[in-house]
């Protein structure tokens, strides 16, 4: 489960500098819109440098984390408790799983 919850934290880190670039192409007004995403990254290191790449992130780990959190506590738990239910069934391994991960609606 920490391992899922640091992988999901890395993505996050690594790639939210393109949902700066997309926010600030998507607010842009119309005589200001930059021609494509690159001259977006470069005026926004320009200005303020790799920092303006994270504006606003502190803020978005905040209902992050704890979502992940929750979200990974509630897969884990209901995937043990498919896993009991398929137990008395006596299938195979690779069958328990599938049948436990199809009603978790993986």
């Amino acid at each position: 489960m920490l391992l899922g919850a640091g992988i999901f934290t890395g993505l996050t880190v690594a790639l939210y500098p393109l949902s700066v670039v997309k926010t600030r192409m998507q607010v842009a007004s119309h005589d200001a819109i930059e021609r494509n995403a690159f001259s977006v990254i470069k005026g926004l290191l320009k200005t303020d440098g790799i920092p303006d790449l994270y504006r606003g992130f502190s803020t978005v780990v905040t209902g992050v984390i704890p979502a992940r959190i929750l979200f990974f506590t509630a897969l884990e738990t209901t995937k043990v408790a498919s896993f009991k239910m398929v137990e008395p069934f006596k299938l195979s391994e690779p069958i328990e799983a599938a049948i436990a991960m199809e009603w978790l609606g993986c």
